[in-house]
């Protein structure tokens, strides 16, 4: 045998993996998707999210945080959208894709494709990458294949939104499910594997 896969579970969502291959352990990187999506699948109306949820925003930087070695990426337009204030997201590294290639953002690492991030994060050191939107980034790293879990808080709103969250790909199951009624925005996460 060439080589063999071992799994290790971190917690609900985490999984990271290791190949053992001619008695050397390699890691490989865990790439997931954490999105807030309305009924339609809506996430943006003209850059900006067109609801407001605490909960969601503690779920989100729960999750994206880990253990404070992990990293998100996101396109250009939703940095912008990232209120000045809450920028760089603290304890994960950021990773902006931009197609300007003269772009510099303080305390983030750009980058200029999806392979581009890949190659980078290949030589990192992060436990887990979070793709955060926007609609195109989504799409491109869903055609990756990387993804191994898909985080959607479903916001039981109807929004006219201008961006959405892609059809989710048939080889991912619906895992489980969370309510809660008790918000502002009645909201389930809906976790895919």
């Amino acid at each position: 045998m060439k080589y063999e896969i071992y799994t290790f579970i971190r917690n609900d969502y985490y999984i990271s993996h290791y190949i053992y291959k001619n008695s050397t352990l390699f890691y490989i990187m865990i790439y997931n998707i954490i999105v807030a999506a309305c009924n339609n699948n809506g996430i943006g109306i003209n850059n900006t999210i067109p609801w407001y949820s605490l909960e969601d925003m503690r779920h989100f930087s729960y999750m994206t945080k880990g253990g404070g070695n992990n990293a998100v990426v996101m396109g250009h337009n939703t940095w912008q959208s990232i209120p000045d204030n809450k920028k760089p997201l603290a304890n994960r590294e950021n990773i902006i894709i931009s197609k300007n290639r003269s772009l510099v953002i303080n305390g983030c690492t750009v980058k200029h494709s999806i392979s581009d991030v890949i190659n980078h994060l290949n030589e990192s050191t992060c436990d887990v990458c979070w793709i955060i939107g926007g609609q195109s980034i989504y799409e491109q790293f869903l055609n990756t294949g990387l993804i191994s879990t898909i985080i959607i808080t479903r916001i039981k709103e109807e929004h006219d939104c201008t961006v959405h969250f892609p059809e989710i790909p048939p080889r991912f199951e619906l895992t489980s499910t969370k309510k809660l009624g008790g918000t502002p925005h009645f909201i389930e996460y809906y976790v895919y594997f």
